[in-house]
């Protein structure tokens, strides 16, 4: 099962958009988000299939921002947009 990572060999496909993996773990996690939507948001009602993804949404309603730049400090509401923030800081130590 390991080596199908590297041949990329994909077995597993899903029923219901045809995409393949490559472990039935893989195609069990993607089949969630097929499934009923069960976490909802009780400001706006929007529906999430993971509970996690509520979580980060609820931060639109709180103002949460609990990723901060170690270099400038600035806070964000997603370790994505901090990673992306970084780059930022690498491109300025290059000038």
């Amino acid at each position: 099962m390991h080596m199908r990572i590297h041949s990329g060999e994909k077995q597993y496909q899903c029923n219901v958009c045809n995409k393949l993996y490559p472990s039935k773990q893989n195609l069990q996690y993607h089949m969630k988000q097929h499934a009923e939507k069960q976490h909802v948001c009780g400001v706006c009602a929007e529906a999430f299939t993971h509970r996690y993804s509520l979580e980060s949404h609820m931060r639109t309603h709180t103002g949460d921002k609990p990723y901060q730049c170690e270099v400038c400090q600035k806070e964000f509401r997603l370790r994505g947009t901090l990673t992306s923030h970084m780059k930022v800081h690498s491109r300025e130590k290059k000038s």
